[in-house]
């Protein structure tokens, strides 16, 4: 039996993705100091060394994280301000999107983030 393979260029993308969201979820749940390669890698499922190939440092792999936060809740942002209902209801809920904003996972991965970098000259470059 003959199976289709996935495409490297896609299975490269797919870990790079767990990658980022083990990140996230890391930085959320364990904070800054608990968030290394390694725990990120065991989190992903992926291997420290294929870890190192799409991130070299924990600086590249957290930076790259920060920018994919950003750009996933802009998108969502967007794709949300379009099916907002009329009247007082839009502004229901828009509140409590913005709640969910600044009280879920990815806020509090970035304010882990925002804070190192504050006592960090490096990743406070990178920020």
């Amino acid at each position: 039996m003959v199976t289709a393979r996935e495409p490297k260029q896609d299975r490269s993308r797919a870990t790079r993705l767990r990658l980022l969201e083990a990140t996230i979820a890391s930085l959320a749940d364990q904070g800054w100091s608990a968030t290394t390669v390694g725990v990120v890698a065991e989190k992903a499922g992926v291997s420290r060394g294929a870890t190192q190939h799409h991130f070299p440092t924990r600086e590249d792999l957290i930076t790259a994280a920060l920018d994919y936060m950003f750009d996933t809740r802009m998108d969502d942002a967007r794709r949300e301000s379009t099916a907002l209902p009329p009247g007082l209801a839009r502004t229901e809920a828009v509140v409590e999107r913005l709640v969910e904003y600044y009280t879920g996972p990815t806020f509090k991965a970035a304010l882990q983030v925002w804070t190192a970098a504050a006592a960090d000259p490096e990743m406070r470059a990178r920020v």
